[in-house]
């Protein structure tokens, strides 16, 4: 079978899972709740507003990814309906990294030499790609963020370094390397950190293979090249060297990040999926054993599972490293594990790990390895069976269709928040903000801190809700919103109950907002109030500030103060 008729079959298969999680989570058309912080920034830049969250407003980057912007306002500067080619860049991306995935594990599988494995390995591997398919196309495809990009410049640069030690790249795959590179540290702030490994890898494979360590460093000075140019473009435009994003939820506490980021890797193993959890045992063992390491590391064509081997070794060290970087920044707070996405794909080489297992225990009949297998068995039957003991305490993060209903909501709020105020609409504070900014006419004012720099680089520890911690109440009543936490209702009588939830200590938004709804100075600054007009059907509760009660004067809009 041909590349062409392959990449068919897994893209059917890609399409075939991603209808399935489609109709699942609810038919959800429009990505999650921070796709559309994108699309904001998008509309914006499209429109010749440059990289700003508010027009008029303030630049600051308050998306994860840079590239994923630009390539989301070229979708919406050609495209009436941007979504769905986003869908559509998400799919054939997703494809391809499952399809190049293959053509190199196939290469491994083969090396072993088990007929039967070969004869069967592509139908093995696309039960792998189901196994792992609802929340890695959620993530790649559905959710509309840069995870589809992501996962294939990622993988991409990861096999151009296993062919690197097959054999001396091409002059062509040399400068896909390099561009590999480039577009990663444009893609996400965290390719800083893997540019530094896969230097250090391609400079072990050209030492292994007596080769000179020229593209290595090559390699390196052109992604340090393209690393500073982000960074001084940062530093220009926007006034700070990383992210707002990073300022307004990465903790300065090393140990609060590494204990956060230690429970969400035990959560992954535990929670996430038995067949990953087990592949990745089955690589650290084949991979850290005393004899295997001395074939991996010996000459080439040493022996014909040497190259598998070093493979093996490589793949495992990348995970690995994947793993451990959330450490540093203390986990997410999405479900399904945003953060280990891209490692799923290279989880395939657990394949041939169980394919050389096999051939050293039953094939050749040896026992040598059987307290291995035995310790192997125990480990991933403590780390799966713990999910029920973990869980005692912590839901599994594996809520997803949750982010995709926050976008729709918060788009049909600023609808027909738009139909209230059709002049001079005011400004909102919400804390899910990106389903609500890309459709509401009016300035969106983000309380996390995300899209304005004031919050995002507020004093304050980052502890507490994971990436919604960067609330500070000084900047809030400094920014002081017109109109604070919109919610429709289905009868006026439900502004009690909203009202009540909002002042419960435990409440999302109240935790959230430092307990901010039972403190004096904000019952003085903010009224409940209850907003009707003629133009929709069902009124909203909402705080509005004093200051804005003052100054309202559209007699179209009634708002009623309420007494509780």
């Amino acid at each position: 079978m041909s590349f062409a008729k392959r990449f068919a079959l897994f893209f059917l298969l890609i399409l075939f899972l991603t209808t399935v999680v489609y109709y699942y989570l609810g038919k959800p058309t429009k990505g999650i709740d921070d796709a559309n912080i994108f699309f904001k920034y998008a509309q914006n830049i499209a429109n010749g507003h440059g990289f700003v969250f508010n027009v008029g407003g303030e630049r600051v980057e308050g998306f994860t990814s840079f590239l994923w912007v630009l390539i989301c306002a070229a979708c919406f500067y050609i495209s009436s309906r941007p979504e769905l080619l986003l869908l559509l860049i998400s799919l054939l991306l997703t494809t391809l990294t499952v399809a190049i995935v293959y053509e190199e594990v196939r290469k491994d599988v083969e090396l072993l030499d088990s007929f039967y494995f070969k004869k069967y390995f592509l139908g093995f591997y696309c039960a792998f790609i189901i196994c792992i398919g609802p929340s890695f196309i959620a993530w790649s495809v559905l959710s509309l963020m840069e995870n589809g990009l992501w996962n294939f410049l990622f993988v991409s640069a990861v096999v151009l370094i296993l062919q690197l030690d097959r054999n001396d790249l091409s002059t062509i795959k040399k400068i896909l390397l390099l561009l590999t590179g480039v577009l990663l540290v444009l893609t996400r702030p965290e390719a800083f950190a893997w540019i530094l490994l896969f230097s250090v890898l391609l400079i072990l494979i050209q030492r292994k293979q007596n080769r000179r360590v020229g593209f290595p460093f090559l390699f390196l000075f052109t992604t340090a090249v393209a690393s500073l140019a982000i960074t001084y473009f940062r530093k220009v435009y926007f006034g700070y060297p990383l992210p707002n994003t990073y300022y307004a939820k990465v903790s300065h506490n090393l140990f609060y990040n590494s204990k956060e980021g230690a429970k969400y890797a035990l959560q992954f193993f535990t929670t996430y999926n038995p067949l990953i959890t087990l592949l990745c045992i089955l690589l650290v063992a084949v991979s850290f054993n005393r004899r295997n390491l001395y074939k991996a590391f010996s000459k080439p064509n040493h022996k014909s599972e040497s190259p598998v081997l070093y493979n093996i070794f490589i793949i495992t060290v990348i995970i690995a490293c994947g793993i451990l970087l959330p450490f540093t920044t203390g986990g997410d707070h999405f479900g399904g594990f945003r953060f280990y996405q891209s490692l799923l794909p290279l989880c395939a080489w657990g394949l041939p790990a169980i394919l050389w297992l096999y051939n050293e225990n039953i094939k050749e009949k040896t026992n040598r390895n059987w307290i291995s297998l035995a310790l192997i068995a125990v480990l991933f039957f403590m780390l799966t069976s713990a999910n029920s003991l973990f869980n005692l305490k912590t839901a599994p993060r594996t809520q997803l269709n949750y982010e995709f209903y926050l976008a729709n909501q918060g788009r049909e709020t600023a609808l027909e928040f738009n139909n209230v105020w059709s002049k001079n609409p005011p400004s909102v504070g919400m804390i899910a903000v990106g389903g609500f900014a890309v459709k509401y006419k009016g300035e969106t004012v983000d309380l996390m801190g995300l899209n304005n720099t004031l919050m995002g680089h507020s004093k304050g520890q980052r502890v507490g809700i994971k990436n919604h911690a960067a609330f500070n109440k000084d900047v809030f009543y400094q920014l002081q919103p017109d109109l604070l936490l919109p919610r429709r209702l289905a009868k006026p009588e439900d502004a009690f109950v909203s009202y009540v939830e909002y002042q419960n200590p435990y409440n999302f938004e109240n935790q959230a907002m430092k307990n901010i709804f039972n403190d004096s100075i904000f019952k003085q600054t903010y009224q409940p109030v209850l907003i009707q007009t003629n133009n929709i059907a069902r009124p909203f509760f909402a705080f509005a500030s004093s200051r804005f009660l003052n100054v309202q004067k559209d007699t179209s809009v009634h708002l009623t103060v309420l007494k509780f």
